[in-house]
């Protein structure tokens, strides 16, 4: 009897680890469809003001004008923006997107240590990306396209 119990949990133990090796698999297909390089195409502000922490009013900038990429790879998004901030984050197996970015320590351009900066969206299935920044005060809806191959 103690020989089957000892069996059953070294059975057990190896049908464990091989779930656990199944989960962690590579990317899914569907993940992978919209990997790729998207190109800017647009950026509208959605609030023309926003208020400091003194209740001060103060305009929101103008948003980027082009040049800018998108990098998607195996689920994975990335972007340099145009002041250098890098944004890192995933794209689901249905297109949705979360990238995020932080005020690096030592750099910070009016805005405190650790300001947050989040792109939110999707990538549809012809390769348009739509996503808003929502930044501290400011926020701007934004488009980009799936370059051809």
């Amino acid at each position: 009897m103690r020989k089957n119990i000892g069996l059953s949990c070294i059975i057990g133990i190896f049908g464990l680890i091989a779930a656990a090796n199944a989960q962690s698999a590579s990317p899914s297909a569907a993940s992978m469809q919209f990997d790729g390089t998207y190109a800017f195409v647009s950026s509208t502000k959605v609030n023309e003001t926003w208020r400091d922490y003194s209740n001060r009013e103060h305009p929101c900038g103008y948003p980027a004008k082009g040049g800018l990429l998108l990098i998607i790879a195996n689920g994975h998004a990335r972007h340099t923006g145009a002041r250098g901030r890098e944004f890192e984050g995933t794209v689901g197996p249905q297109g949705e997107l979360t990238m995020r970015a932080s005020e690096p320590e030592g750099r910070h351009g009016g805005l405190p240590p650790g300001d947050e900066r989040i792109f939110s969206g999707s990538v549809d299935g012809t390769g348009m990306l739509h996503a808003r920044l929502i930044t501290y005060g400011c926020n701007w809806d934004t488009i980009w396209r799936k370059e051809a191959k």
